[in-house]
């Protein structure tokens, strides 16, 4: 499936910590130690971000926080064109967790959200993940 969810999410990680690093301090602040699993159509990545760099690998993992999107909602929130919550209310997004962290995932989503449209690779970036969507 061209460029892999977790490629992505480490490279756009090490881009929004290298030029909007606020971002970054942001997102660990809002998820302290908690680990997140994001599924993106098939794609997994269990991300922490308690640590510099972050951690990511590719699997289910454990984690108190399990978020399913397809890649379109996916690019659809990094655009603009959805809310967190309007995707949530449409059932175009899935969260399961306790309230406490869901309310910290979706602190630390916008965090990276409002650091991607403020940092100068992020364009270059999401163009070569919607190309290589293009080929599946």
């Amino acid at each position: 499936m061209g460029d892999s969810f977790v490629r992505l999410l480490g490279e756009s990680l090490a881009l929004l910590d290298a030029h909007v690093p606020h971002a970054v301090s942001a997102m660990r602040r809002q998820l302290g130690s908690m680990a997140v699993v994001i599924a993106v159509d098939d794609q997994v990545a269990s991300v922490s971000m308690h640590r510099h760099p972050p951690v990511l690998r590719g699997d289910r993992g454990s984690a108190p926080v399990d978020v399913h999107l397809p890649r379109t909602v996916f690019d659809d929130l990094l655009d603009g064109r959805l809310s967190t919550l309007d995707a949530l209310r449409l059932d175009r997004l899935w969260m399961r967790g306790e309230l406490t962290d869901l309310v910290a995932f979706h602190g630390a989503l916008q965090s990276y959200v409002h650091g991607a449209v403020r940092c100068p690779g992020f364009p270059a970036l999401l163009r070569r993940w919607r190309a290589s969507g293009e080929e599946d």
